[in-house]
């Protein structure tokens, strides 16, 4: 995605692993929705100069997770969400 500049959020799924080597970096991203409960592993320049102006949103029982994980705690922008998930039958 690095280079898409209109690209302003995106929603990663629950099997994120890996955010790799400049993957968003020259986007206009401003809002992330991630719904893997364990932070993704982050490259040093993954969101490259885009620290301060995204707004992350995780589930409130991950918020902790991401807040002390390497690379996501140096987002100034972590949120919690709340999200009802289907009941399984």
């Amino acid at each position: 995605f690095a280079g898409g500049f209109n690209l302003t959020s995106v929603t990663f799924p629950f099997s994120l692993k890996t955010i790799g080597e400049y993957a968003f970096s020259n986007t206009s991203l401003k809002i992330i929705k991630i719904h893997a409960s364990t932070p993704p592993t982050l490259d040093v320049n993954s969101f490259k100069d885009a620290k301060n102006d995204i707004s992350i949103y995780v589930f409130n029982s991950s918020l902790n997770a991401y807040q002390n994980a390497p690379g996501w705690k140096d987002f100034t922008n972590l949120k919690g969400m709340s999200v009802d998930l289907p009941t399984l039958k």
